[in-house]
């Protein structure tokens, strides 16, 4: 949706902040959705999409991180962070100004 040339921006922009409102909703869910949500393949997409969104939705990009952090809290999805790669996206990511930007709200 976030590349579909037929949206004007502004609806790129407020698709993607509703996305972002969805994953923060999700990682705050009972366990049996959070334990969905951290599926490989789920986790391997957002890990995927963190770089990009630094640099060009921060907001989408700040709610994500949220999102990660909230599922960091529980011992049963650490395993799964780790497997899809949290740290090796994530370690890079902290030296970037956006993050810092980001972290700072």
């Amino acid at each position: 949706v976030l590349d579909d040339k037929e949206l004007r921006p502004s609806q790129i922009d407020l698709y993607a902040d509703k996305i972002g409102d969805l994953f923060i909703i999700f990682s705050n869910a009972d366990p049996i959705v959070k334990h969905h949500f951290c599926e490989q393949d789920v986790l391997k997409l957002i890990f995927r999409q963190l770089d990009r969104l630094s640099k060009t939705r921060t907001s989408v990009f700040s709610k994500l991180l949220k999102a990660i952090k909230t599922l960091s809290n529980l011992s049963t999805t650490l395993d799964h962070l780790q497997r899809a790669g949290a740290i090796k996206t994530l370690v890079p990511l902290m030296g970037e100004e956006s993050f810092s930007v980001v972290c700072a709200l």
